[in-house]
C-alpha cells in the first residue's frame, strides 16, 4: 500500500516540477496572416505605381506610314502628353501588311500600359469582319482607352479637273473604268466600291498603303481623285485641291464650301463614323485605364492647344472614354458587320 502511495506522490512531484520548469510553448506564427500582409503590400505598391502612370517611357505603335491622318493625331497627342508627364512617348510606324502585323503584335503584348496603339476604327474592325488574311485578333483582343478625334473620309480632286462630285459622276458614266481613285487602304476601297455600285458607275480604284501616298499621287496628277482623311485638304487647298464628297451621313463643315455627303446620293449605308482609337492589349487593369484617361483629360481642354490643332485640320476633337466609348465600340463593330454582309 505504501509503495503505491509513494509511486503516486513521485509522479505528482515530477509533473509539478515539469510544469514549473518547462519553457512555455513558442507561439505559432500565423503564416497565412503574414502572406496576406505581403500580398496587400504588393497590391498597394502596384496601385500606387499605376496611379503614377507613366513611370517610364511609353511605346506607341501606328500601323500606318508617317504623314497620314492617324499618324498626325498620334503625334499631336503624344507631344502634349510628353509636356504634362515629362516622359517620352516613342512612336513607331508599322505599316507592313496593311498594319495587320503591328496589330497582331499589340494583341500579344503585356497589358501594362507601356505598349499602346493609335488606329482607325474603320480599319481595325474592317479587317476583322472581312476576315482579312493574317488577322489573328478579334474585337475583344484589346482594351479601348479613348477616342482621340473624329474625322471624315473625303473624296478629294483637283479643281482644275472637276468642279464637284456631280462632274466626276458624269465623267465616270461617259468613260467607264477610266476615272482613277486612290484610297488610303483596302477598307477605303471597299467603301468606294459600295458608293459606285449605288450610283451605277464604274471606276478604277487603287488601294494604297497609306493616305499620305494616295494624296501624293493626287497632287502629282497620277490619279483623278483620292479618298483620304479630310485633314489632307488642309495641305492641299493651296495647290488647287478641293473636297467633292464626304463619307458621312450629314454635311461635314469645310470652310465655306458646300460639300455633299454620301447620304445626298442615297448611299448612306456606305458611311460610318471614323474615329481614332487609343488602345492597348486586352487585360489592362481598370485602375490603369483610369490613370491614362486622367492624363488625357488634362490635355483635352476644349480651349486647349490640342483641340485647337485638331480643328485646324478639319477634324473634330470627339473624345470618348468609359461607358460612352464602350457603347460606341459595340455599335460600330455591329455596323461594320452589317456592311460586310451586304
Amino acid at each position: 500500500m505504501k509503495k503505491w502511495i509513494w509511486t503516486v506522490m513521485a509522479a505528482g512531484i515530477a509533473f509539478t516540477l515539469w510544469a514549473c520548469g518547462a519553457p512555455s510553448p513558442a507561439p505559432v506564427e500565423n503564416k497565412k496572416s503574414g502572406q496576406e500582409e505581403k500580398e496587400t503590400t504588393a497590391v498597394s505598391a502596384g496601385k500606387e505605381e499605376i496611379s503614377e502612370w507613366p513611370s517610364g517611357n511609353v511605346q506607341v505603335s501606328v500601323p500606318y506610314k508617317a504623314g497620314g491622318g492617324v499618324d498626325k493625331i498620334a503625334r499631336m497627342v503624344c507631344a502634349e502628353l510628353e509636356k504634362t508627364t515629362g516622359k517620352s512617348f516613342v512612336i513607331t510606324n508599322k505599316p507592313e501588311g496593311n498594319g495587320i502585323i503591328a496589330v497582331n503584335e499589340l494583341a500579344s503584348q503585356e497589358p501594362d500600359g507601356y505598349n499602346l496603339m493609335v488606329i482607325s476604327n474603320r480599319d481595325l474592325f474592317g479587317h476583322i469582319v472581312n476576315q482579312i488574311e493574317g488577322v489573328q485578333y478579334d474585337k475583344d483582343s484589346f482594351t479601348y482607352i479613348a477616342t482621340l478625334l473624329e474625322g471624315a473620309d473625303s473624296l478629294l480632286a483637283r479643281k482644275d479637273r472637276f468642279n464637284g462630285f456631280d462632274d466626276m459622276i458624269a465623267y465616270a458614266k461617259e468613260n467607264p473604268g477610266k476615272l482613277t481613285i486612290a484610297t488610303s487602304n483596302n477598307t477605303g476601297l471597299q467603301t468606294l466600291t459600295m458608293i459606285c455600285e449605288k450610283l451605277g458607275i464604274e471606276v478604277s480604284g487603287v488601294a494604297y498603303s497609306s493616305g499620305a501616298d494616295a494624296f501624293a499621287d493626287l497632287l502629282g496628277g497620277h490619279v483623278d481623285g483620292a479618298m483620304v482623311a479630310l485633314s489632307f485638304y488642309a495641305q492641299g487647298k493651296e495647290n488647287g485641291i478641293i473636297p467633292v464628297l464626304t463619307m458621312t451621313t450629314e454635311k461635314f463643315p469645310v470652310d465655306d464650301l458646300d460639300v455633299p455627303c454620301v447620304a445626298d446620293y442615297d448611299a448612306a449605308e456606305a458611311a460610318s463614323p471614323m474615329l481614332r482609337f487609343l488602345m492597348g492589349p486586352a487585360g489592362m487593369e481598370p485602375e490603369l485605364v483610369e490613370a491614362i484617361v486622367a492624363r488625357l483629360d488634362q490635355i483635352y481642354a476644349e480651349d486647349g492647344t490640342l483641340c485647337g490643332n485638331i480643328k485646324e485640320q478639319y477634324d473634330s476633337p470627339n473624345y470618348k472614354t468609359g461607358e460612352e466609348l464602350s457603347d460606341f465600340v459595340n455599335e460600330n463593330f455591329r455596323l461594320r458587320q452589317e456592311q460586310a454582309a451586304q
